[in-house]
């Protein structure tokens, strides 16, 4: 969890809001594990990678990223950032069985990656509190 994840993740939450259909994004290792991890959880249509030139011929990498509207709503505008670098809330796989998951879905920061709440409960490992959505 690092400051360009939450930036990311407030980024998707404003084009949600705006009823972005598509949204562009240069490419980092955190910002391809959340997209991963949303994807699974089926709050992106899809996503794709793009390899654009620049003025000066050099190539950069890019994600494309298309957002899932529901009855022409976001499931993503209800998202809401939990932990942030310098406070976390890290709860064990105890806390986490505990959670009722019927109207929202929970993200997890573990040391085998970003996980969902369901997913935590099937390992049965703890993290911290990521974001819900």
């Amino acid at each position: 969890m690092n400051l360009r994840s939450i930036q990311f993740l407030n980024f998707l939450k404003n084009a949600a809001n705006r009823n972005k259909e598509v949204i562009q994004l240069s490419y980092s290792k955190c910002v391809y594990r959340l997209v991963k991890v949303l994807y699974r959880a089926g709050y992106l249509q899809s996503y794709k990678f793009l390899s654009v030139k620049n003025h000066n011929s050099q190539v950069r990498k890019e994600i494309l990223i298309y957002l899932r509207y529901y009855y022409d709503k976001s499931n993503l505008h209800n998202l809401q950032v939990i932990s942030s670098p310098s406070h976390s809330r890290f709860l064990d796989s105890r806390d986490i069985l505990r959670i009722n998951e019927a109207k929202n879905t929970f993200f997890f920061s573990t040391n085998k990656g970003i996980l969902t709440g369901f997913e935590c409960k099937k390992q049965r490992i703890g993290g911290i509190l990521f974001f819900v959505c």
